[in-house]
């Protein structure tokens, strides 16, 4: 019987509440991967992508051959420093995004004016969320409610 050497992936997908799935639920820990989850509590404090994908190497030294580094969203500049810093070849994006300082501000908006109305929602219109159980404010035939 061969051995196989461990398939070592490293994950960014920040912890928090959202309406897609996580790069986790891909069960990739069931098809023979050793996952290491990067962005755990507590995060880093760093404004650079590059000294927060150093903080997090700090925080979980990779011990093993590492074949890929996934990402989702604004985690995707990140996941390109710590590629970058293991030399890493692999980079797998899901709905990335660059992380400027004017999307940071949209996304932040964004969510402050759909907490403020007490509803939670996506981006996708049909997903519109408090919590995990749909919208009580929506109207019928409509993708949101009036307060957000």
């Amino acid at each position: 019987m061969t051995h196989l050497p461990p398939r070592t992936v490293l994950v960014l997908d920040y912890p928090g509440r959202r309406v897609e799935a996580r790069i986790e639920e891909l069960g990739l820990e069931e098809h023979g991967y050793d996952v290491r989850y990067l962005l755990s509590q507590p995060l880093p404090r760093h404004h650079l992508a590059a000294d927060y994908a150093e903080a997090l190497l700090a925080t979980h030294p990779v011990l093993d051959d590492v074949r890929a580094v996934l990402a989702f969203c604004m985690a995707a500049p990140l996941a390109q420093e710590v590629a970058a810093r293991i030399s890493c070849p692999l980079l797998v994006f899901f709905d990335g995004e660059p992380s400027s300082p004017e999307a940071i501000r949209c996304e932040f908006r964004q969510i402050q004016r759909s907490l403020a109305a007490g509803c939670w929602r996506s981006r996708r219109p049909d997903s519109h969320r408090t919590g995990s159980s749909p919208c009580r404010r929506r109207p019928a035939g409509r993708a949101r409610c009036r307060r957000c």
